[in-house]
């Protein structure tokens, strides 16, 4: 592992949950980037972390938004890339039935874990492809509006924050 930029990122589950704005990122040199080229995240994919108080978020991630243009998933996640919509899957693993059915499997030690055999023991309802794509498409249109209406939201405490400074300067 390099502290300073090298070929590649090594995208941690704490990168995906801070976007990014930590500013301990690690990085891997070529040969560790072409040993890993399991967990490359060159397509877009889905991260579930499966050791300690992470588990059970979901991670969707598009390679366009990370930011380097070679990453690799780091340790303690696991990497899903589908055939189905992949968008799609993100909403599923997000919903109440998925997470009560991981948190049946993982186990009761000090440290949470699961590991793929439990999670490929988890059934998930999947529709044909086209309804997939609409669904998908559905809640990722509303998830950018979330988006949008919370940066407003920040954009606008920050305002009133500044306004009631100067009001009692």
């Amino acid at each position: 592992y390099l502290n300073e930029p090298g070929y590649a990122q090594l995208v941690r589950t704490v990168d995906l949950k801070k976007k990014f704005t930590n500013n301990d990122s690690v990085y891997v040199d070529e040969n560790a980037f072409k040993y890993l080229w399991k967990v490359n995240l060159n397509e877009e994919c889905i991260v579930l972390p499966n050791i300690g108080a992470n588990i059970g978020e979901v991670y969707y991630v598009e390679p366009s938004e990370l930011p380097q243009d070679n990453n690799v998933l780091g340790p303690n996640a696991i990497l899903l890339k589908t055939d189905e919509d992949t968008y799609f899957v993100f909403t599923s693993l997000n919903n109440g039935n998925f997470q009560k059915q991981l948190f049946e499997n993982v186990g009761s030690s000090g440290q949470p874990k699961f590991n793929k055999t439990e999670l490929k023991a988890i059934q998930l309802y999947m529709p044909q492809i086209k309804e997939q794509e609409r669904i998908g498409q559905y809640f990722r249109n509303l998830d950018n509006l979330i988006t949008l209406h919370q940066r407003k939201l920040d954009h606008l405490q920050d305002l009133k924050k500044a306004l009631l400074q100067s009001m009692f300067v």
